[in-house]
């Protein structure tokens, strides 16, 4: 509040001196000096209750006409005082014009000062609107984000401590490892997840670890690949982004029940530090998908590459009878 008083006052001040140079030519610098405050002052008057009683009692409420009315009210009032205090009559102009004449220039200045505050006030105000709805719609982003981060397969946390309870009751060197990589999972998911961008060597972790503990489910070898190719420790990424194409190639791929199953995996970072994922997956050639359950992991995926990506990505997904193919661009950050 206080330096908002001290700078309107600085303003005004420059202004009054700027006026009083302005006439100083029709008579000496200490007349115009004189004749500037007079103006100034009711030129400051009329733009404060402008725009503290005036727009936000009338023109806010959409009191169009007891607005204008309230104006000219407001200026004829000031006009009568102005020109009633005979203290006030001794400045530049009483002896080049006459009265009516003088009435008209202070009025031009009355209306000068209302135009400019009404429109600073509504300049203002959109400001404070596009403000307000800026951080509406980040706050929207962000709980959007919250959700969709939260949409991950649950299922998947249950069944991987399923294998791991059997792989201790059968006391496999493979428990301990497995367990390592879940705390390591969880860890990430709960904690490092939180961050708007992350290391994009934490999030391959992350699939790595993911990957492992799904080969748990079957005790024969799965074909498996997913090959990692110049990631550095400058690379950024959305956390969790990349997790549901290699969740759906274990939703809706064979990889589980036919021998020749298969998932396949490919990750790079450009020289253009453009990230370039392809992932793909055998599935059964009759299989079927209800149309609204179908894919529902990658409609959330969807939806969060375009919040936290907006045109900087690019999906293209190639649904065949026999195998299911991703393609991902994403330019990172550093």
């Amino acid at each position: 509040m206080g330096k908002r008083i001290l700078f309107n006052l600085l303003f005004w001040n420059i202004y009054c001196i700027i006026v009083a140079f302005f006439y100083s030519g029709y008579a000496g610098f200490a007349r115009s000096l004189h004749f500037s405050v007079i103006l100034v002052f009711f030129q400051a008057l009329f733009t404060y209750t402008n725009l503290y009683i005036l727009i936000p009692v009338f023109l806010k409420r959409k009191h169009i006409i007891l607005y204008i009315l309230s104006t000219i009210l407001v200026i004829g009032i000031l006009s009568i005082v102005r020109f009633q205090i005979p203290s006030l009559l001794g400045e530049v102009t009483r002896r080049q014009i006459g009265l009516r004449s003088r009435i008209v220039f202070f009025e031009f200045h009355l209306l000068l000062a209302y135009s400019l505050s009404t429109a600073y006030y509504f300049i203002i105000e959109w400001f404070k609107n596009t403000q307000t709805k800026a951080e509406l719609k980040f706050q929207q982003v962000e709980s959007e984000l919250k959700y969709l981060r939260n949409q991950i397969n649950p299922h998947f946390l249950f069944n991987t401590l399923n294998n791991i309870y059997t792989l201790c009751y059968l006391k496999d060197d493979k428990a301990a490892p497995s367990v390592l990589k879940l705390s390591e999972m969880m860890r990430y998911m709960l904690h490092e997840s939180n961050s708007s961008r992350i290391e994009l060597e934490r999030e391959v972790q992350f699939i790595r670890n993911y990957l492992e503990l799904q080969k748990l489910k079957k005790e024969d070898a799965m074909q498996i690949t997913f090959d990692v190719k110049g990631v550095k420790g400058r690379h950024k990424i959305a956390p969790l982004v990349l997790i549901a194409f290699f969740e759906n190639c274990f939703k809706h791929g064979d990889i589980e029940t036919n021998p020749s199953g298969w998932i396949k995996a490919e990750l790079s970072v450009n020289d253009d530090n453009e990230l370039i994922l392809f992932v793909g997956n055998s599935k059964r050639q009759a299989a079927k998908i209800q149309e609204n359950r179908k894919h529902v992991g990658l409609d959330n995926v969807r939806n969060r590459l375009a919040l936290l990506y907006n045109t900087n990505y690019q999906l293209k997904i190639c649904d065949e009878d026999i195998q299911y193919r991703i393609y991902l661009t994403i330019k990172l950050e550093e």
